[in-house]
C-alpha cells in the first residue's frame, strides 16, 4: 500500500477518536449549568462600568449610537444576560470573529447565548442609542432558573390574561400562572395595559420577574397607556381615550386568538377607577373582535376572532370558584396561591401597600364569573378551560367556533362541534373534585415522562455514533496492520 495512504489511514482514526471526544465535551457543557463568571467590562466612551454589574435596575449608563462595550474572561464565555432600561431596536455582538444582530424582539431582559465559547466579546450599540442597566456574563452550559430565556409572544394563546398594571396578575388572577403556565404547560398570553416606564420604570422589570418565577415562558405584551388613579369609571373615562383601549384589546385578541380571556372587575376589585374600564373595554372588545367593519387594519391584519369564553374577576353571575390549593409538581409541591404570593412579592415596589395574594377575602383571587361563552356552560366547573382543548393537544389546526356576531353583554351561550372545542359536557355523569385531581396527576406524569423520553434521542445518538466511530477506528486499524 502507498505509505502516504497508510499514514493517512492509521492516523485517521485518532482524529475521529478526538472529535468523538471534543463532541462529549461540548455536550458536557450543555448539560453543565452556567456559572456566573468574573469579567471585565469596559466602555469606549470611558463610562464606569461597574454600574453594570451591581444588580440593580435602577443604576444605569446611557448608551449614544456607536458605543462599544467590550468584555473579557480568563475563563471561557458561554452567553450574557442583559437588563435594558427600555426597549433596544438593535444591537450587535462580535464574538469569535462573526457579528451577530440582537435586539429585534425588544425584551428588557435579554439572553443570549454565544455559537462558540470565546474569552472576550464586544457590544455594539446601534443608531437610536440604549440606555442598560446590567450584564451577567456567564460560563457555557445551561442558564441558571433566575436567567429569563424568553421566547417571542405567542402566536396562539390558550389563555390570555388581561392585567390593568403590574402586579394585579398575581392579587386578582391568583394561581392562573403557575397552574396553567407552569403546571400545565399551556400557551398563557399576558397582555398589560398600563406601561410604568415614565414614573416607575422598575416596574416594568418587576412584571417580568414576577411572570418567569410562575413559569410564563413568553414575553408579554407591555401597553403604553399611562398608569392614571381614580377611584371611579367616569373620571377614569376622562383620564383615558376609551375607543383607543377597545382597540387595543381587539388587536390583541385578533392577533393571539385566545381560546380564553380573563378580565378584571367590573367594579374595580376595590374601586379602580383603571381597573374598571379595562374591564369594560374588554366587554366590548369580545363584541367586537369578530366583526368585520371594525378596525380594518387589524382585520386585514390577523383576521377575525370571536373569543371562545371570557372570564371576569368576581363576576357574579356563571359563577366559578378556582382551587388554587392544588400542589404543583413543576414547583416543588408548592400550590399554585403559594406562587402567587411569591410572584407578587417580587414586586418590591408595591410591597407597602395593603394588597395581598388571599382566595378567602372579598377581592378574592379564586373567584370569577363566565361573561360570555361559545361552548355552553361550565358544567364540572374549576376549570377555565372546561369544553375546550388547547392548541397543542389538536390533532390540526382547527378553529374554535364558528364565527358570530354577539350582542348582549351578558353570557351568550353558543353549540359547537365538540371535535373542534374539546370534551363533551358529561352532564349525565360529572367528574368529581378527586376524578380531576387524579387525571391532573396523571397528566402531569404523563408531561413529565414525556420530557424525559425527549432528551433520548440526544443521548441515543451520540452513544451510536460513538460507537460507530470506535468500529470504523478497529476496521482501519487492522487494515493499516494487515497492509504493513
Amino acid at each position: 500500500m502507498n505509505h502516504v495512504l497508510r499514514f493517512r489511514l492509521y492516523h485517521f482514526p485518532f482524529f475521529m477518536l478526538l472529535v468523538f471526544f471534543l463532541s462529549l465535551k461540548t455536550f458536557a457543557h450543555a448539560e453543565e449549568t452556567a456559572q456566573t463568571l468574573e469579567a471585565q467590562i469596559s466602555i469606549s466612551d470611558g463610562n464606569d462600568a461597574s454600574v453594570l454589574k451591581d444588580q440593580y435596575v435602577s443604576s444605569k449608563i446611557a448608551l449614544v449610537s456607536g458605543t462599544q462595550i467590550t468584555i473579557q474572561s480568563s475563563s471561557e464565555i458561554g452567553s450574557i444576560y442583559l437588563i435594558w432600561d427600555t426597549p433596544v431596536p438593535g444591537w450587535t455582538l462580535q464574538a469569535d470573529g462573526k457579528t451577530s444582530i440582537h435586539g429585534e424582539n425588544g425584551f428588557l431582559h435579554e439572553y443570549v447565548a454565544l455559537d462558540n465559547p470565546s474569552q472576550s466579546i464586544t457590544i455594539q450599540i446601534l443608531e437610536s442609542g440604549a440606555v442598560l442597566c446590567d450584564i451577567t456574563v456567564l460560563s457555557p452550559g445551561t442558564p441558571p432558573s433566575h436567567v429569563q430565556v424568553w421566547e417571542p409572544p405567542c402566536e396562539k394563546a390558550d389563555l390570555l390574561l388581561l392585567s390593568t398594571h403590574a402586579d394585579d396578575e398575581h392579587l386578582f388572577f391568583g394561581g392562573t400562572m403557575p397552574y396553567y403556565a407552569g403546571e400545565k404547560g399551556l400557551r398563557v398570553q399576558l397582555v398589560y395595559f398600563c406601561s410604568h416606564t415614565a414614573n416607575e420604570p422598575y416596574r416594568e422589570h418587576e412584571k417580568l420577574n414576577g411572570m418567569w418565577l410562575e413559569g410564563v415562558k413568553n414575553y408579554p405584551v407591555m401597553g403604553t397607556f399611562p398608569d392614571e388613579y381614580s377611584m371611579d369609571l367616569e373620571t377614569a373615562l376622562t383620564q383615558y381615550n376609551y375607543d383607543e383601549a377597545v382597540k387595543f384589546i381587539v388587536t390583541q385578541l385578533r392577533r393571539f386568538q385566545p381560546l380564553v380571556v380573563l378580565g378584571q372587575d367590573l367594579n374595580g376589585e376595590y374601586g379602580h377607577g383603571a381597573h374598571r374600564l379595562t374591564a369594560k373595554a374588554l366587554t366590548d372588545a369580545v363584541q367586537l373582535s369578530n366583526r368585520s367593519d371594525y378596525d380594518l387594519e387589524t382585520v386585514n391584519e390577523y383576521g377575525l376572532w370571536d373569543v371562545p369564553k371570557t372570564y371576569l374577576h368576581l363576576y357574579t353571575e356563571n359563577r366559578i370558584h378556582m382551587n388554587w390549593n392544588i400542589l404543583l409538581e413543576r414547583f416543588g409541591g408548592q400550590t399554585a396561591l403559594q406562587m402567587a404570593d411569591a410572584g407578587y412579592k417580587l414586586h418590591e415596589s408595591q410591597q407597602w401597600c395593603w394588597f395581598y395574594v388571599s382566595d378567602s377575602y372579598e377581592y378574592s383571587c379564586a373567584e370569577f364569573g363566565l361573561f360570555r361563552s361559545l361552548v355552553g356552560p361550565d358544567i364540572i366547573g374549576g376549570d377555565f378551560m372546561e369544553n375546550l382543548i388547547p392548541y397543542d393537544q389538536r390533532p390540526e389546526e382547527t378553529t374554535p367556533a364558528e364565527t358570530t356576531q354577539e350582542t348582549t353583554p351578558k353570557m351568550t351561550t353558543k353549540t359547537a362541534d365538540s371535535k373542534t372545542l374539546g370534551q363533551s359536557k358529561e352532564k349525565s355523569n360529572p367528574k368529581t373534585s378527586s376524578d380531576l385531581n387524579v387525571e391532573t396527576a396523571n397528566k402531569t406524569t404523563s408531561k413529565t415522562a414525556m420530557t424525559l423520553f425527549s432528551t433520548i434521542p440526544i443521548n441515543t445518538g451520540i452513544l451510536i455514533a460513538g460507537i460507530i466511530i470506535i468500529i470504523v477506528v478497529i476496521v482501519l486499524i487492522i487494515i493499516c496492520k494487515k497492509n504493513r
